[in-house]
């Protein structure tokens, strides 16, 4: 399953529009960025004039016009993929978002670090949209004074040895997530789940819950409405709500789980990154 075609048509008008906008403010003339060793100097052209040095005082000068300049760029870009996604979409097809956000991307990797430093950027690389993403704050649920100290390969406390288990197998699998990062379902309220997954490709959180007291009336009862919930909350079970479950008398099937994660996420040989 990938983002529907016109999810992505209406994610790209979002940028088109803040993209004209920064194109409808543009100051006018050509930036030159210079690297100086370890400090980045600004330099303006306008009309028939020289280069002249640009003072610190007048950065959100350097920064407009940098905008616009990738704007412009940007635009050109996104007319071209939403051009080809409207072709697919009249005849019947789909196309994994991932082109997209590849072809998006494009306009500010080009870009050199003093520039990408001026810029908001409308659609980043894999690379740093899974850094950014990765590095968000968030707070999860405290633990109890008698919860046993259990840690993951990246020094993260979990509750319980399988889920460790799963951490370090997500690590190893070069996935990126957050463990009991809080998940707002409208109407319900705050749910944690026991790992949010990023779907890099398709740039989805992916929600993964390991239900481990089967055997037990009350906690099956619990379960089945946590499904229903993340389900009604926009997560379908099976794309954006993984789960796998455990009994007394059933123990978790690792290598089941291994096969799960690798068909959901498109991975060849499981890896440490």
């Amino acid at each position: 399953m990938t983002k529907p075609i016109e999810e992505q048509l209406a994610m790209i008008d979002r940028w088109v529009r803040l993209a004209e906008k920064a194109v409808a403010d543009d100051p006018g003339g050509f930036l030159m960025v210079a690297k100086r060793r370890t400090k980045t100097e600004w330099y303006i052209k306008r009309g028939q004039s020289g280069l002249h040095y640009l003072p610190k005082s007048q950065e959100n000068l350097a920064r407009s016009m940098a905008q616009a300049a990738y704007a412009r760029d940007f635009l050109k870009a996104a007319r071209k993929v939403r051009k080809e996604l409207i072709r697919i979409q009249t005849m019947g097809g789909e196309r994994s978002a991932a082109i997209m956000y590849h072809k998006l991307a494009a306009p500010y990797e080009k870009l050199s670090d003093a520039r990408r430093k001026l810029i908001r950027a409308y659609v980043l690389p894999d690379e740093e949209y899974a850094a950014a993403w990765k590095t968000l704050p968030y707070e999860g649920k405290p633990f109890a004074p008698d919860t046993p100290e259990i840690y993951t390969e990246l020094g993260e406390r979990v509750r319980s040895k399988s889920e460790k288990m799963t951490a370090d197998k997500l690590y190893r699998m070069g996935l990126f997530y957050r463990y009991e990062c809080p998940c707002v379902i409208p109407g319900i309220g705050t749910l944690y789940p026991d790992f949010t997954i990023l779907d890099l490709r398709e740039r989805e959180e992916v929600i993964y819950e390991h239900f481990g007291l089967m055997d037990q009336p009350d906690y099956l009862k619990n379960v089945l409405w946590k499904i229903d919930q993340y389900q009604k909350g926009g997560y379908p079970l099976g794309w954006r709500f993984l789960c796998s479950f455990e009994s007394s008398a059933q123990l978790i099937d690792i290598l089941a789980f291994e096969r799960m994660i690798k068909d959901r996420f498109g991975l060849g040989k499981t890896k440490k990154p």
